[in-house]
């Protein structure tokens, strides 16, 4: 298999990975991330470990909702050098609502960038960003 070959089904497979952790909880999320890592959501919400509340605050928060099933669609995984990749898809996603019964359904164009960590000698999300669409 050809390195190109190699580092999309890596990246992609711990993309996966990372959605699977988020439907049993936050902090199996955190395993996955680089001590750097910068995450940007809906409203402006900018998060890292120096962010207040920190990135691992709100993963560990009693208020996170794990979700319950996930779709990646439209998948693109781009080199950025021999230890770098950015992976670009749609999402749909699917969690409970906040109150009563029901399903709040999830769908953005989301961008992850993997990067080779040498301290922890393995591949760890250093960014990711979400933007929401309605879907027609």
């Amino acid at each position: 298999m050809e390195a190109q070959a190699k580092l999309q089904e890596m990246v992609q497979s711990l993309e996966h990975q990372t959605w699977r952790a988020l439907q049993q909880s936050g902090s199996m999320l955190l395993p996955f991330l680089s001590r750097d890592c910068l995450m940007q959501f809906p409203m402006g919400l900018k998060v890292s470990e120096t962010s207040d509340p920190s990135l691992t605050d709100i993963m560990l928060s009693d208020a996170f909702i794990p979700w319950l099933r996930y779709d990646l669609t439209d998948v693109v995984v781009t080199a950025l050098g021999r230890e770098a990749a950015l992976i670009t898809y749609m999402a749909q996603a699917l969690r409970p609502a906040l109150e009563g019964d029901g399903e709040v359904e999830f769908n953005a164009r989301c961008a992850s960038v993997w990067r080779l960590d040498a301290e922890a000698e393995k591949w760890l999300m250093c960014f990711h960003q979400q933007t929401p669409f309605e879907v027609t």
